[in-house]
């Protein structure tokens, strides 16, 4: 059992790094937003803690619904980050916290472990929503600009009066 749950440790954690490109955003204008740093401290306990759980649950069906957790978890940072389609990674979160809901409900052992992942599972969901009806939608360090023109962003600001960031990223929804 401590194998397992070492290895799902591990797995866990190389997902996280694997979307570690997450700190290419800002959320500084969503309220509630914790500082960015925030979010990898956040996510390795979380995925150290669901490490541990899936090394407790026995069920076959509880191990393949936590997996498919895992692989929407996974999903929704490319989503979100990569594509940057925030409608439909708010749809993949509200899914993943369905299935965590599941996997508390049909698995006595280890239950309360997902507890801490699903308060941040929801935390998630209300700062993607905010960000989604936020006045400056578009706020990834990459944008659409800064890859089709090579020079600063405030230097197309000044020339172009009418230069809006929000009508760039309009064509991501």
């Amino acid at each position: 059992m401590i194998l397992i749950i070492i290895a799902n440790i591990i797995l866990n954690l190389c997902v996280g790094f694997s979307s570690s490109y997450a700190l290419d955003f800002e959320t500084s204008e969503v309220f509630l937003s914790p500082p960015r740093i925030v979010f990898p401290f956040v996510w390795g306990i979380l995925y150290i803690i669901l490490g541990i759980y899936v090394g407790m649950i026995s069920s076959e069906i509880s191990i393949f619904l936590y997996y498919i957790m895992m692989s929407l978890n996974f999903l929704w940072s490319v989503i979100y980050f990569g594509i940057k389609n925030l409608i439909l990674a708010a749809i993949i979160i509200i899914g993943m916290i369905g299935l965590t809901l599941t996997l508390m409900i049909i698995e006595d052992e280890g239950r309360w472990y997902l507890l801490p992942y699903i308060i941040w599972l929801c935390f998630a969901v209300y700062l993607n929503i905010a960000t989604i009806i936020s006045p400056n939608q578009c706020r990834w360090s990459t944008s659409v600009t800064d890859m089709e023109f090579p020079m600063n962003r405030d230097i197309i600001t000044n020339l172009s009066r009418n230069y809006d960031p929000n009508l760039i990223c309009s064509d991501r929804w």
